[in-house]
């Protein structure tokens, strides 16, 4: 059963946290941050406590940010993350 862990750093099943993800439904969980640096202490906790099931897709991806998007003001559009230098992503199927 795939789990995830919470704000708080406990884990629970998807299905108990995301009950559109029960067996049988055609549902999928996604969650991602913006993040302003990519250090070990962030990115291995992110890696070692993420648990595939073998029944569904699980996907961890990080995705680079910064360049053209880190040069325009923060006030210019409505996008709100010009610092962040990586998007953080996990996604189940």
């Amino acid at each position: 059963m795939n789990r995830t862990r919470d704000d708080k750093g406990s884990r629970s099943p998807y299905e108990v946290r995301e009950p559109l993800a029960l067996p049988g439904t055609i549902a999928f969980y996604l969650k991602s941050g913006f993040v302003p640096k990519m250090t070990k202490e962030l990115v291995s906790p992110v890696v070692e406590g993420i648990e595939g099931d073998p029944s569904r897709a699980t996907v961890l991806f990080f995705q680079h940010c910064g360049g053209a998007s880190s040069r325009v003001p923060g006030s210019a559009t409505a996008f709100a993350h010009r610092d962040a230098v990586a998007n953080i992503l996990t996604m189940t199927a």
